[in-house]
């Protein structure tokens, strides 16, 4: 999941997220029709045959993304999938959505969870 804004300077950048992604994944010739001007500036004047890719810093340019801390995001976001209860096996699937025990059995850290009462679930550590 893509933030949508910047995390420093909190300017909207998620709307930028799908075109980066499509720019920097496919070949130039596979790409719809792009502003010339624009793309010219981004690459520095590099001729871009309809095999090349564009490059990541070269996206951001043509995007007009110009702050570091925003193109930090764009470089370093990697997508997390979340895991499918499914595909866990039984065992790992109850540890996994139920990782609760009695107060009893838990072992306290601070002495304010020693008076918890008994029966009461808390969260295991």
């Amino acid at each position: 999941m893509f933030p949508i804004r910047c995390f420093d300077c909190r300017r909207v950048i998620g709307n930028h997220s799908e075109a980066y992604t499509n720019l920097t994944s496919n070949p130039f010739g596979k790409l719809k029709a792009m502003d010339e001007k624009r793309l010219t500036k981004a690459t520095g004047g590099r001729p871009i045959g309809p095999n090349d890719f564009l490059t990541p810093g070269e996206v951001l340019t043509y995007l007009r993304v110009k702050s570091p801390c925003c193109r930090l995001r764009f470089l370093c976001h990697v997508e997390i999938p979340e895991p499918n209860p499914d595909l866990l096996e039984e065992n790992t699937r109850v540890k996994f959505l139920n990782k609760r025990v009695k107060a009893d059995d838990a072992s306290p850290i601070h002495s304010d969870e020693s008076k918890e009462k008994e029966g009461r679930i808390i969260l295991a550590r």
